[in-house]
């Protein structure tokens, strides 16, 4: 049970890369307080997957998931553009990264 509530708060969820951190370190969003996000990066980061398990909800009883799949995208994107700013890897690797 406590894994299922910490996966819900997204603790377990370490879905956030950290901007050139040289081990390329990621993070859940309960740990991206003390991951110095910049600007709007921590209003991203802080905001996204909150917003993301909401919108979810509604789209479950609505059948309707075009906002929760945008939210989704986003922070596809975010990953894509975070992770990897001082190597680009193959497509296929960052495929494997993000879906890992």
């Amino acid at each position: 049970m406590w894994l299922f509530n910490s996966a819900l708060m997204g603790s377990v969820l370490k879905i956030y890369p950290i901007p050139g951190d040289e081990n390329n370190k990621w993070v859940s969003q309960p740990e991206s307080s003390r991951a110095n996000f910049k600007a709007i990066d921590s209003v991203f980061v802080r905001q996204s997957l909150p917003a993301y398990v909401q919108v979810l909800q509604e789209a479950k009883k609505t059948k309707d998931y075009t906002f929760a799949n945008k939210i989704l995208s986003r922070i596809k994107s975010f990953q894509k553009e975070k992770a990897f700013l001082k190597r680009k890897p193959t497509e296929t690797q960052a495929i494997l990264e993000i879906a890992c």
